[in-house]
Order: structure tokens, then sequence, then C-alpha cells
């Protein structure tokens, strides 16, 4: 069951497993997986050197300098 995400009411009573390919065609409707498939993961490779990724590619997140940055 790795590729399994739960959906549910939204009220927590009734939650079943989906499957991934579902899940994905739900959210991307217009995606033929066929011709061009979905990432699954972020690339090592196609990333910039101010992005940092973990959890097995998973997730993302920025490690260079905020300096340029201005809070309101």
């Amino acid at each position: 069951m790795a590729n399994v995400a739960c959906a549910g009411g939204g009220d927590g009573t009734s939650i079943s497993p989906v499957p991934l390919s579902d899940r994905l065609k739900y959210l991307y409707p217009s995606v033929n997986e066929a011709e061009t498939s979905l990432p699954r993961s972020w690339s090592p490779k196609d990333k910039y050197n101010y992005i940092g990724l973990s959890q097995n590619n998973l997730r993302v997140h920025y490690k260079g300098q905020l300096e340029n940055c201005f809070v309101t």
C-alpha cells in the first residue's frame, strides 16, 4: 500500500483508500500519462544551488540568503 492515499467525506467517518493513479487523474484531468508522465519527486540534477531536497527528494526547502527581503 505504498502508493495509496485516503479520501473521505470530510467528517472523517468514511475513509477509503484511493490508488495514487486515480488521485493524480482527479488532480490533473487534462494530463495524458501515456504521452507525458507526471514527476513523482524532485530531480537533484535539475535544481538550483539555493534549493535543498529532503525526505527522498519529496520535500523542497530554500537554503539561500534572505538579505533582499523586506517585511512590512
